[in-house]
């Protein structure tokens, strides 16, 4: 099991002052669970082509990656 900092929750929450910079459309944790999923596995086996892999430089309209 992963423990997580009081410290480093802290740091999370410095800018969070209203329930919807935690909660809302963009708050806290809608980038985080972005920023984690990615930090995991970038290009995850979703059809999604890595942009070092398409010489195009084509952008996935869907995902905006």
């Amino acid at each position: 099991m992963i423990t997580i900092s009081k410290e480093l929750l802290d740091e999370l929450l410095k800018g969070c002052e209203r329930p919807e910079d935690l909660l809302g459309d963009a708050g806290l944790m809608k980038e985080l669970k972005i920023k984690l999923m990615i930090r995991r596995d970038p290009w995850p086996q979703c059809g999604r082509v890595s942009p070092k892999d398409d010489a195009g430089g084509r952008v996935d309209g869907a995902s905006g990656l």
